[in-house]
């Protein structure tokens, strides 16, 4: 909750230092585009921005990401900041990694982090991710992770997989 009140604090102050580069959406309208929803015809990329009294991601198309964490805040089926998970992070212990925020956790399911696809077990360990080419990637117990790609995965391809030792 701390990173994404932090996060936020970081937005509204470069709003409010440098006008020019405001975060708060001028009037317009939602636009269903092919790829998800886009706020009008602005030009948002890659940042947070307030629209309506809500905040909203918007990825490197300027479309609004939607089911997923973003450095650790939780963004709802309709693309807004849900406040209840706001402080998502990934921990480690002897057995695997595993991704919680303030007492959840994802077990046997399926969760995007920063635009990768993560397959947890039924104990909530992370044991696979999707990667910028579309192979599922096994991990081994102790392997932390990638969290290096902000790519959006669609092209799953479990037949083709890797083995992460």
């Amino acid at each position: 909750m701390k990173k994404c009140k932090l996060i936020m604090l970081v937005v509204i102050s470069i709003g409010i230092l440098f006008p020019t580069l405001s975060v708060e959406a001028a009037d317009g309208n939602w636009v269903k585009t092919e790829k998800g929803w886009k706020y009008g015809e602005t030009e948002y990329r890659n940042q947070w921005s307030r629209i309506e009294d809500q905040w909203y991601y918007f990825d490197n198309e300027g479309v609004a990401v939607i089911n997923q964490y973003i450095n650790g805040c939780w963004l709802n089926a309709n693309g807004s900041f849900d406040n209840a998970y706001s402080s998502g992070t990934w921990h480690s212990d002897e057995i695997g990694w595993w991704y919680e925020d303030n007492g959840w956790y994802p077990s046997h399911q399926e969760l995007k982090i920063d635009g990768i696809s993560y397959w947890f077990d039924d104990n909530g360990y992370c044991n696979g991710y999707v990667d910028e080419n579309g192979t599922y990637v096994y991990l081994n117990t102790v392997t932390k992770p990638s969290t290096a790609s902000n790519k959006e995965v669609t092209n799953y391809d479990y037949k083709n997989t890797k083995v992460i030792e």
